[in-house]
This record gives structure tokens, C-alpha cells and sequence, in this order.
């Protein structure tokens, strides 16, 4: 079970603080019915670790009477939650759900495929930045596939990941990938995205979703996670026009009139001209106020309330913009409707409109057209029926400010509402103004008005050669151009290997990686790529257990490499006789980081139980450096007090008590210190600190090192049974070697640990390394599986620690 902070354990204040500053990303999932939507959502929740064992137990009971996957997991019970949806196997109603990593947080909704829920898909699409558009790899485009990317494209998402789910199926195959996405690049060009970028994965197995999918060697790219961690986010409201909604006139005395407001897009600072809409009242910003005091700068997302230096005339309903770029204001709006009342939409029929905070009374003048969704062309019509898309003139009873809904999502936005039953009627879409002709015209799709460079239209192979790399760098359609013209052959396919590796290990691989294929294709003239999954070594291990075909594992703990070879039987039980030294090619051992000029005096473990000090470490249950952590301090304990088991579990009690959050990974753990600031100290790995304080936050941080440590000695292993399933024994087997060569030893000692080999390092980074009292694992506690059983198992001594915080 993955241990999630808990609030009433270590605080809601921390548990805020840890959360507070990470960046949300909302995305949606969409496309033909049955292509995976639901799976590719509830594996996302899996393997990122946000299912509980109670939520779990009962996927396991509804996947019997509800799945469609036999007797296996139904991931996608996880999203489908009503009655219907999980009699019919469909998505009906659109299903928001949440999760959250060390980089973003996320807001998912999953959007039906059907078209007579089309309606639902057009709620769910309105306020997403990224459209996930899942293709059945067997199937490709279908017609509901183009009905959904034109939606999303007539809602302003510009950036779309064309998901080829179900590749397993396939056999993987290249040649089908790149025939998809070759065709929906085509079909997309005539629409308003920015990025189109094509993942191959299986959401049922999970390849390509969380981790990478070993299965692909040919697919260089990232996995979905890793792509939605980094697509930029908020980036056309960050550089729109400063557009606030008044929802609130403050006025709590005589000698304060304040404007209150969530800002819609741009940003506004002191001093800033601005326009009150639809007076037309200019005024100029005097404060900027907020609950926890004045800013002299607001951006997009945040609720402020905005002090102007003139007595102007202001209500709800009313626009602060800024004064160089105005809205429109009208009282009569060309509007492209999303209709989902099940009453027809006739001209003469009354609605209330609801534009920003302003409510209104709107009639409707005349229908100008329907949109075919296939095809994106406007036809004549008199009516729209539910699920319909048109072309509307509405006439208001008041003035309101609005922009193109191209050119602001917020402020180009609004609903009718139905006044008898109050349901949303329809959502709508500020067209350009005047009145666009009657039907017949091609329905455009609403543009960003950010500018991009797009070259001429270009035929033959040049021209194919760029609709295929669309969104790739320069570099690389340079390069595939100049290997077209030299009609030079297809590469040789390369070998893949997947390292499955902890938290800290990433810059460390990188550089090994690299080093490890160079050589490799100097020797044999082969190809050879390596890929590394991390996370929490013990969430790791269970990955790998539970099917993550890795070829290496490269942990932080040897009962971890135990548990994968007891319950999966992949390698076997001696497993580290197989490498010197037990199969450990490098050490770390445990330090503090502490925050410049060290403030709270810190300088050994008893500074770390005492009151008021926060400190930061992750979660024993699902991360193998914690457990570190956790047994350098028990150990420092008993060495104080001469063995005493009691004293000890008193001290790690104490210790926990003053740790505000539990992050599932040591790099985890090093954001939340470094980068959200939150603790006084942070216990690591000595790799980690040194990490920490040279690139993370050069200058801002000091590594105290304790009087007694404790010698960590991350293992690594061959899994056998995949090496020999993938056929890639003999490269495997290399790359474990190559990390006791001398090369390997002095990246280690480059990466902050420490090599088994000093004389292959640089003197330089022998001289970081501190002389300390270390332990050992053997000596002190028995050995891993002993340590393993008596702390960290169910009922051991930390299930004890957690329940007294309680």
C-alpha cells in the first residue's frame, strides 16, 4: 500500500504548504467510443500510486460483476461511476478526477466518446489546456476520433497528444504508429493546434503511460506522464490582455473602495492604466490588495482586489482591462452554441446568459447555421436540436464586455439558462463581430492570437518529411530531410534495455547511460539505448513484481531486489554473488542538509527531535532511502544509549513527530525542501545533499554531517527471466559490468558517491567525501531481511511510529 500524508497526522498547514505551490494542469481525455479513455485514466491513478488497498479491494469486486477483462483489474471501473455506464461498458457523464506528483498537480476528465453525449465531451474540453486523444491502434481514425478533434480545437485546447492505445495488440508495430499519425497530422492542418504529439501505449498494461514501454524500442520519445509533467501550461492566458471580472465591490468602511476579482488573463501591477468596461471609465491601478497584504503585482489565476486612483462607477458584472487593449461591448453577439437542452433552439426564444459575473437577459434573434462536426462546414438551419453545434445571434437587454473567444477563453465565454427549469441550455462561444454570413460558409475554428511562423505549403517528399516531424525540432527535419535526399537506408533497429532504478539515481544513470552505449558500440558496433524508470525503491520493486519488464534493477535496497526474486521468481535467491562486493558497484551514506548559515543551530541526530524543528524525509513504506534514514537515526539511538530498544524506538518516535510530510521518494522529499521550502533540515543521501546544494540551490544551503552514519550500499541485479524473454542477456549482463570499470567509477565519484574503486576517481571528488563513524546494515540490525521484517513490515515498528501520531 502506498502511505499517503496524512492530515491529521502531520498537520493541515503542512500538508497545504507542501501542495500549494505546485502548478495544476487541467487535460481531458477524448475520442471514439471503446478506444481506452476510462483504462488510460485508471492507470495514470494506479501507477502513479494514488489508489488506496480499500478502493483497490473494491475494484476487485466490481471488476467480477462489472469488467471487461475478465478476471483481471477493470482500471477503468475507477472512472465509469454510474449505474449505466458500468452495465453498458461506456463512458456517459464526464468524470473528473485528480491526482498529483512530485512536478504537478492534475485535474482529468474523462469525456464520453458516443455522439449522442457530445454535449458532455464540450463541458469537459472547455476549461482543459491539453486534449489526450486516444486512437485504437487497430482501428485508427474514426469518425468520432475527427468529430473530437474538431471540438477541441473549436475550444481553443492547442496542444493534443494522439495517443495510439492498445499497440500490445499490434505487436507493436512501427509502421502502423507512424501511418496514424501521419493521417491525423493531415486531417489537423486546417485546425488551431499548436502541438500535435503522437504516443504510442498500451493503457492496459501500462507501457508508455507512467514508464516507459521496453516493449517500443523504436519509440524515443516520453511517456504520457512524463509529457503532461512538462508541456507548458497557462501560456496563452499569461500573455493575453489583462482582462478581471468584478465579482465583488469591497467597501467595509467609509475609507475603503476596493474591486474584488479572480484575474481571467495578463497580469496588472501599481501604477497601470486600466478601462472600467462597458463604461468606458479610464482610471489607474493605486493598490493591489490581498488577504495577505498588498502586491505590486498580480497575474493570471489569482484573486486580488484591485484600489483605482479615481471614484469610478463599478458593479458586478463590470471589466477591468487593460486600457491599451480594451474588449468589445455590445449588447448583440455572434456566438457559436454547444446546445444541450433537449428543447429545440428557435429564433425568438428567451434565455438568461450568464457572461463572466454578469447575468443578462438574452433572445434569440437567428440561427445562422449547423455545424457538421465531421467535416467542420456550416449548413443552413432554422433550429438546433441537443447535442448540436451552431451559429447564434443573441440580442441582450444590456451592454456587456466581452472578447473573441479565440482570443480569450474566459472573457469570450458564456451559457444560456433555461429560465423555467434553470438547467444549462448551452454553452457559448463569442464569435468576431458583426454577424457572420448565413450558413454555408466553412466553420472556422477559433485561433490563438499568438503568433507562429509557418512555412509555405511545400509538395513531394520534403513536404511530407515536415508534416510528419510537425512539432519536432529544427534539427531533427534537417536531419531526416538530408537522409531522405542521400536515399540512405533505414537505420539498424536498436537494442533496448530498461533500468529500473531509485529516486536519486537519475543524473547519475544519465551519465552512465551514455558512457555505456558509447562503448558498447565501439566494441560490437552495436546500437544500444537505455532507458531508466525512478521512483521510491519500494514502489519499484513492486512495479517490476507486478510486470514492469526491466532488464536491470538498480535499487536502493537489497530486501527490495529480495522481494522480486521471492515473489515473482524472475532472478534467483542469490542473486548478489553474481558481482563484487554483494553486487554493490558504489556506497552513500546519510547527512543533513540545513538551510544556509544553519539557523536552527543543527549538528547532530538529538538536534532533530527537539521542539520546533521541522524535518523533512520520505516515507519509509514506499521509499528505500528513507528506510536509510530511518535506521541511521535508530542506529545513532542505540549507539547513545547502549543497545536500549526501548530508548531507540522513543527517539525515532520523537524524530517522526517532527516531520510535517511524507513524500513517497527521496527526490520527492529534496523539492519539498529545496524548492517549496518547507523543514529546517533535510536527512538524505550524501549524493542528494551535495545534488542539492551545487545545482538545485547553489549557495542557499549547508550539509551538516553527523557523528554516527550509516553505510548504504544500493545493489544491482539482472532480472533474469526478461533479459531472456527480450533476448537481451548479453547487453544486460555488460551494462551491470561496466558500472566496476573505471570509467563508470569516476562518474560515480562525479555524481556524488562513492565508487568501490577510489583510484578511478578524480581527486577532486574524493576530497567532497567526509570521514564519519559508519555502521552497518549486517552488524546493527541484523541484515536487510531481519530489518526489513522488524521495522518496515506490517505491525513493525513504524506502522507504531505513524499510529502515535495519530
Amino acid at each position: 500500500m502506498t502511505v499517503h500524508q496524512s492530515t491529521r497526522a502531520f498537520g493541515y498547514e503542512a500538508f497545504l504548504a507542501a501542495h500549494q505551490r505546485k502548478e495544476v494542469l487541467r487535460f481531458i481525455t477524448c475520442g471514439s467510443v471503446d478506444d481506452g479513455k476510462s483504462t488510460l485514466i485508471g492507470r495514470l491513478l494506479h501507477d502513479t500510486k494514488q489508489i488506496f488497498d480499500d478502493q483497490v479491494s473494491a475494484l476487485e469486486r466490481d471488476s467480477r460483476r462489472h469488467g471487461t477483462r475478465g478476471g483481471e483489474l477493470d482500471l477503468a471501473l475507477l472512472v465509469d461511476g454510474l449505474q449505466a455506464e458500468r452495465e453498458q461498458g461506456i463512458t456517459i457523464d464526464v468524470a473528473y478526477r485528480f491526482f498529483s506528483t512530485e512536478r504537478r498537480s492534475f485535474i482529468v476528465a474523462d469525456t464520453p466518446g458516443h455522439v449522442q453525449y457530445t454535449r458532455n465531451m464540450a463541458t469537459g474540453a472547455s476549461t482543459a489546456e491539453v486534449a489526450v486523444l486516444l486512437v485504437d491502434a487497430r482501428k485508427g481514425l474514426s469518425p468520432q476520433t475527427r468529430r473530437h478533434a474538431l471540438l477541441v480545437s473549436m475550444l481553443g485546447i492547442r496542444r493534443v497528444v494522439l495517443a495510439v492505445n492498445k499497440m500490445d495488440l499490434i505487436g507493436w508495430s512501427e509502421g502502423r504508429f507512424e501511418a496514424i499519425v501521419a493521417e491525423f497530422q493531415a486531417f489537423a492542418t486546417g485546425l488551431s493546434f499548436a502541438e500535435v504529439t503522437g504516443i504510442p501505449l498500451s493503457a492496459a498494461n501500462g507501457d508508455n503511460v507512467v514508464l516507459p514501454g521496453a516493449a517500443a524500442p523504436w519509440y524515443t520519445g516520453a511517456p504520457l506522464l512524463q509529457y503532461l509533467e512538462e508541456v507548458p501550461a497557462h501560456v496563452e492566458e499569461e500573455v493575453a490582455p489583462f482582462r478581471m471580472a468584478v465579482q465583488w465591490v469591497n467597501r467595509p468602511n467609509s475609507d475603503f473602495r476596493g474591486f474584488s476579482g479572480l484575474i481571467a488573463s495578463g497580469s496588472v501591477a501599481v501604477g497601470d492604466a486600466v478601462v472600467v468596461a462597458p463604461s468606458g471609465t479610464p482610471s489607474t491601478v493605486a493598490r493591489i490588495v490581498t488577504y495577505d497584504g498588498d502586491l505590486t503585482r498580480a497575474i493570471a489565476g489569482q484573486s486580488v482586489t484591485l484600489v483605482l486612483a479615481d471614484e469610478v462607477d463599478a458593479s458586478r458584472g463590470s471589466v477591468i482591462a487593460a486600457a491599451g487593449q480594451a474588449p468589445i461591448v455590445s449588447d448583440r453577439l455572434d456566438v457559436r452554441l454547444f446546445w444541450a437542452n433537449e428543447t429545440e433552439l428557435k429564433p425568438g426564444a428567451s434565455y438568461l446568459a450568464k457572461v463572466g459575473t454578469v447575468t443578462a437577459n438574452a433572445l434569440v434573434e437567428a440561427v445562422r447555421a449547423r455545424i457538421d462536426t465531421e467535416t467542420g462546414q456550416g449548413v443552413p438551419a432554422e433550429s438546433l436540436s441537443a447535442n448540436d453545434i451552431g451559429d447564434v445571434t443573441l440580442s441582450l437587454d444590456r451592454k456587456v464586455a466581452v472578447d473573441a473567444y479565440r482570443q480569450n477563453r474566459d472573457t469570450g465565454s458564456l451559457i444560456l439558462i433555461d429560465r423555467t427549469t434553470t438547467d444549462t441550455a448551452a454553452l457559448g462561444l463569442v464569435q468576431a463581430l458583426p454577424a457572420a454570413p448565413q450558413g454555408g460558409t466553412k466553420a472556422e475554428a477559433p485561433r490563438s492570437e499568438a503568433k507562429t511562423e509557418a512555412a509555405p505549403a511545400r509538395g513531394g517528399l520534403l513536404g511530407s518529411l515536415r508534416r510528419l516531424f510537425r512539432g519536432a525540432s529544427p534539427a531533427l527535419v534537417a536531419g531526416a530531410s538530408l537522409l531522405a535526399l542521400a536515399g540512405a537506408p533505414a537505420p539498424a533497429r536498436a537494442q533496448a534495455l530498461l533500468n529500473v532504478s531509485y529516486d536519486p539515481t537519475r543524473e547519475l544513470y544519465r551519465a552512465i547511460d551514455a558512457a555505456f552505449a558509447k562503448e558498447w558500440k565501439a566494441k560490437t558496433g552495436e546500437t544500444v539505448t537505455v532507458r531508466a524508470s525512478h521512483g521510491g525503491s519500494g514502489a519499484q520493486a513492486r512495479s517490476v513484481i507486478d510486470g514492469l519488464p526491466a532488464d536491470v534493477v538498480t535499487l536502493a535496497l537489497a530486501s527490495d531486489i529480495d522481494a522480486i526474486a521471492a515473489r515473482s521468481k524472475k532472478l534467483p535467491a542469490d542473486w548478489q554473488k553474481r558481482l563484487p562486493h554483494n553486487s554493490t558497484p558504489y556506497t552513500s551514506t546519510i547527512v543533513f542538509l540545513v538551510r544556509k548559515g544553519n539557523p536552527k543551530g543543527v549538528k547532530d541526530w538529538d538536534d532533530l527531535v527537539r521542539p520546533g524543528i521541522q524535518v523533512i524525509t520520505p516515507n519509509p513504506k514506499t521509499s528505500g532511502g528513507a528506510r536509510w534514514n530511518y535506521l541511521a537515526a535508530y542506529a545513532y539511538a542505540l549507539s547513545k544509549n547502549n543497545g536500549d530498544e526501548g530508548k531507540a524506538r522513543e527517539f525515532i518516535t520523537a524524530l517522526f513527530k517532527n516531520v510535517p510530510v511524507l513524500d513517497t521518494g527521496a527526490r520527492g522529499a529534496t523539492t519539498t525542501f529545496v524548492q517549496r521550502g518547507l523543514g529546517d533540515v533535510l536527512i538524505a543521501w550524501e549524493n542528494e545533499a551535495f545534488l542539492a546544494d551545487e545545482e538545485f540551490g547553489k549557495g542557499k544551503f549547508d550539509i551538516v554531517v553527523p557523528s554516527l552514519s550509516i553505510l548504504a550500499e544500493p545493489p544491482v541485479a539482472l532480472v533474469d527471466a526478461n533479459v531472456d524473454q527480450k533476448g537481451t542477456r548479453k547487453q544486460a549482463e555488460a551494462y551491470l559490468q561496466f558500472l566496476y570499470t573505471p570509467a563508470a567509477q569516476a562518474l560515480i565519484a562525479k555524481n556524488f558517491y562513492r565508487p568501490r574503486d577510489e583510484s578511478a576517481a578524480a581527486k577532486e571528488d574524493l576530497a567532497r567525501f567526509p570521514k564519519l563513524k559508519l555502521v552497518t546494515i549486517d552488524d546493527t540490525f541484523g541484515g536487510w531481511a531481519k530489518a526489513q521484517k522488524t521495522h518496515f513490515d506490517d505491525g513493525g515498528v513504524f506502522d507504531a511510529v505513524l499510529k502515535s501520531r495519530q
